[in-house]
């Protein structure tokens, strides 16, 4: 409210004078006690308030008032070296939005874009000095970076505070931060081949690719993020199993994903070397850990609805038709791993996965393929059977339910009638199991199909019991 009272006020005739003058006393005599080392607390509020000036205010006078001239000063000394993480995020996200964000009430010509850009530039070289002054031979060997991985790791991060704090922000702002950025970028990747060796500094590499691909990839320019992610890539895959951190991993599923999701065709040169890592480097990983099941199924979930053209093809020079699939293999691999998670007893995991499957069926009629239907589609009814029967997706019944209903509309008898006709007769007493056969029946209407199911597996389940007890 306070911020939004300054606006208000300033954008009112003949309140030029005082709202220059307001605006600077208000600063003047809280940014100073920003200095003060013992209470994070009162730093954290005092950047807050800053923060919203910044992106409420937006005056074009603001790095001509002294305070805020100082606190300039004091990032690129590294006076907040020590403060918590979250404190010097804040700071760099505001420090940056206070030299790019276009003025409020001025038009492009008032913008003085030339001298920003050169402010900016000054910041940026400032702030990541002493990343600059290492040389390749500087990270050669472990111990050496062992001792530098403080800097590099700190330098990363705040570049992704730089880069992340105008990725949604207007596109000249973000040409001032890339015009600035990219000779810091460019000397990152001549470390990188001797960075993935430290976890921490690998992690912060991977992050700060991600937000690249995310905030500036117009601006990079096509030619310098393939350069950058066909390196992670090939970083990534030579580094041994063993030596993969979860963070690593997490880091690296959420490159990965980024990139898929690309719409240009920028990365369309690596799509086979991420679904390969996907499937063959990732999964085991990810089974192995039992953990990172759901942004790796995300990812299966991209690859199959961003790339599904590498799968059909809508002009190919190889005779295929349309309902043939280009690369048969790696299509029932990702369905196989699909269907092993709905055996999982994580929930969460189950209703992701099925709204994936239904996703992928409305955009591209994934259940009419000849390939799904002849290779997978039984498996799916099983395991949603059981996933029914069992219980573990009681509050998404219904839904499990549709997607049965949609599976076995095509094909009725083999789909849905001779699957659950074999999973009656592994369970049950050979005296019952044809009793709950002859009661499945086949519907074209939901409701009734629905209705019939939910007393099959009513009917299964006191048997069961019965024949237990």
């Amino acid at each position: 409210m306070f911020s939004q009272w300054f606006v208000e006020y300033g954008h009112q005739p003949d309140h030029g004078t005082q709202y220059v003058a307001m605006v600077t006393t208000v600063l003047d005599s809280v940014l100073p006690s920003i200095n003060n080392q013992e209470s994070y607390r009162l730093q954290q509020a005092i950047l807050e308030l800053l923060h919203k000036f910044v992106l409420v205010l937006r005056p074009d006078f603001l790095t001509s008032i002294s305070s805020v001239q100082q606190l300039y000063t004091l990032a690129l000394q590294h006076t907040f070296l020590y403060s918590p993480q979250h404190l010097i995020s804040t700071l760099n996200k505001t420090l940056t939005l206070g030299l790019v964000l276009p003025w409020q009430l001025k038009n492009d010509e008032q913008q003085q874009w030339d001298r920003r850009t050169e402010q900016f530039e000054q910041f940026v070289q400032g702030i990541f000095s002493d990343i600059l002054k290492i040389k390749v031979t500087d990270v050669d060997t472990d111990v050496k970076l062992l001792q530098l991985r403080e800097i590099i790791t700190r330098d990363i991060n705040c570049l992704c505070d730089v880069v992340a704090c105008i990725a949604h922000r207007e596109n000249k702002s973000k040409q001032v931060v890339c015009k600035a950025v990219k000779p810091v970028l460019s000397y990152i990747i001549q470390l990188l081949p001797n960075l993935q060796k430290e976890d921490t500094v690998f992690e912060a590499v991977l992050h700060f690719t991600t937000i690249l691909c995310d905030g500036l990839r117009v601006q990079l320019g096509a030619q310098f993020l393939q350069e950058l992610v066909g390196l992670c890539l090939k970083l990534f895959s030579t580094q041994r199993s063993a030596e993969k951190g979860l963070i690593i991993v997490e880091k690296f599923i959420a490159l990965l994903t980024s990139v898929v999701k690309e719409p240009s065709s920028t990365y369309k040169s690596f799509t086979n070397d991420v679904i390969s890592i996907t499937l063959n480097e990732l999964w085991p990983y990810v089974e192995k850990k039992h953990m990172l099941s759901m942004p790796y199924y995300a990812l299966l979930h991209a690859i199959m609805d961003f790339y599904w053209d590498y799968f059909y093809p809508r002009n190919s020079r190889v005779r295929i038709t349309r309902d043939s699939c280009a690369q048969e293999e790696c299509f029932v691999k990702i369905f196989q791993l699909y269907g092993e998670s709905f055996l999982s007893t994580d929930f969460n995991l189950i209703k992701q996965n099925l709204i994936a499957l239904i996703d992928l069926n409305d955009k591209h009629d994934l259940f009419d393929k000849s390939l799904f239907h002849y290779s997978l589609k039984v498996n799916f009814v099983t395991v949603f059977f059981e996933l029914l029967f069992s219980g573990r997706a009681a509050l998404i019944s219904e839904d499990v339910e549709e997607i049965i209903f949609a599976l076995v509309q095509s094909h009725p008898q083999n789909c849905y009638i001779a699957p659950l006709s074999s999973y009656f007769n592994k369970i049950l007493p050979s005296s019952v199991a044809p009793i709950l056969i002859d009661s499945l029946k086949i519907s074209t209407d939901f409701t009734s199909f629905k209705l019939n199911l939910r007393d099959v597996i009513s009917d299964a389940k006191y048997y069961l019991h019965q024949n237990v007890s």
